[in-house]
């Protein structure tokens, strides 16, 4: 099962870092199909678009080795941390509370996912 944890830190950090590429290439610019293809030509765009067809096929594999109802949930959970962590260091969330104990219960579930056999 610690396998299938890495894994999805793995698939969850590709797709956080390919989202967060493309949000920086497309902010603010205009939403036309053809200005957007011109603005995923660009390294950045297509870097990102990288990371997440990596992220996909790492999400692939992992389907091949657990349970939908045990990769899904471990999966979000790992997303919205590696999210928020993203947003911490780069200082656009800030430390709360109620974001310390939100983490402290996505951690908890990820324990709780990963004594179940897959």
């Amino acid at each position: 099962m610690t396998r299938i944890v890495i894994l999805s830190f793995v698939q969850s950090a590709l797709a956080v870092g390919g989202i967060g590429m493309l949000h920086s290439v497309l902010d603010g610019k205009p939403q036309s199909v053809i200005d957007t293809l011109q603005t995923l030509v660009c390294f950045r765009g297509i870097a990102g678009s990288g990371l997440l067809l990596l992220g996909f096929v790492v999400m692939s594999y992992m389907l091949t080795l657990t349970k939908a109802s045990v990769f899904i949930p471990l999966n979000t959970a790992t997303t919205f941390i590696l999210t928020v962590a993203i947003g911490l260091i780069s200082q656009s969330e800030r430390l709360s509370a109620p974001l310390i104990v939100g983490m402290m219960l996505v951690l908890s579930g990820i324990a709780l996912i990963a004594t179940q056999r897959g």
